[in-house]
């Protein structure tokens, strides 16, 4: 008999998936190709800005379907929206498990309510604090609000990726047992420390000096990101060293993400000016795994996330982190001199990097106790174990 008819089906919504490089997008393919690799039936539902990719292709034995959008009228958009809720409706009810990724699908509270009547399971997961959090999402008087409140309810389980997201939905919700506590998880088949010889031949692939200290961000050029601190800090370090940011550099032509290119452009431009040949841009989202690999250290300077993807992905791989402090991330996942250097201001941050770079920087030790449960935590296994465990067995 076929394993996977004795499995429970998933259905991931996500506002955007592959090839989109976006972090929630990206990690529910990630997480949708495990789910498949362990014998479950998987569905992504997302859209399809402009009509660019399939409507419907198999990926890694993931089905993935993508709802049509278009830049048109806000009377146009909302036809077109209006259209989708049929196959909306039909992929709920092909599933067993309906796993929603954040605000950003439309239609997240009707599969919500939806999902509830249908006696499916529904499972609902934040992406970033203040902005899509469940106090940020039903405080408040408004109609949104009060809309939110009541189809929240009706959750099967909140996926919550750090202690600051349990609290803002206990805040809300009195019902501790609706909190599954976890980060996402990180593919450690495709995330993990490569050999010597190996990363001898990548930092030859890349045209990095064998001496030179490197450091690697991952992630959209923007605001809340805060590179352009990361830029200023690191021009005032006159010693040798290699910034390399792996990002998405050309967005898709779309008014609507205008200003958004603009701001890439901006903060590329600034790069290059104050740091030179010290700074590297690079579009391609493959070599992620490499580049964490050869570099020295990880580097992230946001001042909004949720638990970032990015960050796990360096742990993994076991390059050094150098982040900001973060509620919800720091002292839960990276913790500073465990696992982490933890910066407070961008003063610290430039004596960590002079640290690394004048070797006075006492090395982090990923094979200490601690470090290794956190490395243990973040893997889709233990993540996938735990989950299945709480969705399927306990309830």
């Amino acid at each position: 008999m076929n394993q996977k008819l004795n499995k429970p089906r998933f259905l991931i919504l996500t506002a955007l998936t592959i090839p989109y490089t976006a972090g929630g997008g990206h990690h529910a393919f990630s997480f949708a190709r495990y789910l498949a690799c362990q014998g479950h039936i998987v569905r992504i539902l997302s859209y399809n800005p402009g009509s660019r990719h399939p409507k419907r292709e198999i990926v890694d034995d993931v089905n993935i379907f993508r709802l049509t959008t278009h830049d048109s009228s806000i009377l146009g958009r909302w036809f077109i929206y209006l259209s989708h809720i049929p196959r909306i409706i039909r992929n709920i009810q092909a599933t067993d498990l309906i796993f929603i990724y954040g605000k950003y699908f439309i239609f997240f509270r009707l599969a919500i309510l939806i999902g509830w009547i249908l006696n499916k399971k529904v499972i609902f997961r934040s992406t970033i604090l203040e902005e899509d959090d469940i106090h940020a999402l039903v405080s408040g008087n408004n109609i949104n609000s009060r809309l939110n409140k009541f189809v929240f309810k009706h959750l099967s389980l909140y996926f919550s990726i750090n202690p600051e997201f349990t609290r803002h939905y206990l805040s809300q919700f009195h019902t501790p047992v609706k909190v599954f506590e976890s980060p996402q998880g990180v593919d450690i088949s495709i995330f993990h420390p490569m050999l010597d010889v190996k990363i001898s031949e990548l930092r030859n692939k890349f045209k990095l000096s064998g001496n030179i200290f490197t450091m690697v961000s991952v992630g959209s050029l923007i605001i809340r990101k805060g590179y352009k601190e990361i830029i200023d800090s690191l021009s005032q370090i006159q010693e040798p060293f290699c910034y390399i940011v792996l990002t998405e550099i050309q967005l898709i032509n779309s008014p609507h993400l205008k200003q958004k290119q603009n701001e890439i452009h901006e903060i590329i431009n600034l790069g290059q000016e104050k740091l030179g040949n010290k700074i590297r841009f690079i579009d391609n989202s493959d070599f992620v795994a490499e580049i964490l690999n050869v570099a020295d250290a990880f580097v992230m300077n946001s001042y909004q996330e949720g638990l970032p993807n990015s960050l796990l992905e360096a742990l993994a791989c076991r390059t050094s982190p150098i982040v900001r402090h973060l509620p919800g991330v720091s002292e839960y996942i990276a913790v500073n001199g465990v696992n982490a250097h933890v910066f407070k201001d961008m003063n610290e941050f430039i004596s960590i990097v002079r640290g690394y770079i004048g070797k006075t920087m006492p090395a982090l030790n990923f094979n200490s106790p601690e470090s290794k449960l956190i490395e243990e935590k973040i893997s889709f296994k233990s993540v996938y174990s735990k989950f299945t465990d709480r969705i399927f067995i306990e309830r």
